[in-house]
């Protein structure tokens, strides 16, 4: 089953030596109930490509659907329930960690009060630590942030999560709890798409892998495929440079 379907989705924004081909021509689908990781390059157009998942930006050329919808057709407030996006600088409002896991809620009115139990559920799932939940957020890691506003999304049981870098301020046990959070969540159905530069939490966690460069889909495959490519090819010399250090 898919959920998404991209077919030749174009986005350009203006750029100080004249427009910037943010994605060129990508055509791909993201099927239903796994874990899709977009790695490559810095500035391959990964992170542009997640915003356009559930709207935050939209294509100049091309269409996305979701559940055979065009986004265009869907209102913003019911498809950002379902598809919910988590950057990687995520925003924190005034109040307490609770305050803020709890914040969404006020827009959907719809959805039951959270009780103990689900609170204690969705710290799990974000491995958020639930002795902080009375603590200023502001005051809190950048990653504990990041872990906080992935719990506050999951509060509106969304069907899919787009994910920004969600391991990048984790030391290396939190990061592969949290992967393993993410693949019980997958395997209750739901969809989850993240950038990630981590290629060992990427081989560990997900199911598929899209490598894109310079704003081109290069290769969309199972992620056992991925690793299997050879030092010579691309993606071997990028995999092997991801080992070393950062690409300049």
């Amino acid at each position: 089953m898919t959920a998404f379907e991209l077919q030749h989705v174009c986005r350009t924004v203006p750029g100080d030596e004249g427009p910037q081909s943010l994605l060129d021509d990508v055509t791909t689908h993201f099927e239903k109930g796994l874990l899709h990781a977009l790695v490559g390059p810095s500035g391959g157009g990964k992170t542009s490509l997640l915003r356009l998942l559930n709207r935050l930006d939209a294509p100049d050329a091309g269409t996305v659907s979701y559940a055979g919808l065009d986004l265009g057709c869907w209102e913003p407030r019911r498809l950002r329930r379902k598809v919910a996006f988590v950057p990687q600088q995520p925003h924190i409002f005034p109040g307490t960690a609770r305050d803020n896991l709890l914040f969404g809620l006020r827009f959907h009115p719809d959805i039951a009060p959270i009780d103990n139990q689900r609170l204690s559920e969705l710290c799990a799932s974000s491995q958020f630590p639930p002795d902080l939940l009375s603590k200023p957020a502001e005051k809190l890691s950048i990653g504990q942030q990041q872990r906080l506003a992935l719990a506050r999304a999951l509060c509106l049981d969304p069907e899919v999560l787009l994910l920004d870098e969600p391991g990048s301020a984790l030391d290396r046990p939190t990061a592969e709890a949290l992967g393993r959070s993410l693949r019980h969540l997958c395997r209750r159905a739901m969809t989850i798409v993240l950038v990630s530069h981590d290629l060992e939490w990427v081989r560990n966690h997900a199911d598929r892998v899209l490598f894109m460069e310079a704003g081109k889909l290069k290769l969309q495959c199972p992620v056992a495929s991925f690793f299997s490519y050879g030092a010579e090819s691309r993606v071997g010399r990028f995999i092997a440079g991801q080992k070393e250090g950062p690409e300049s």
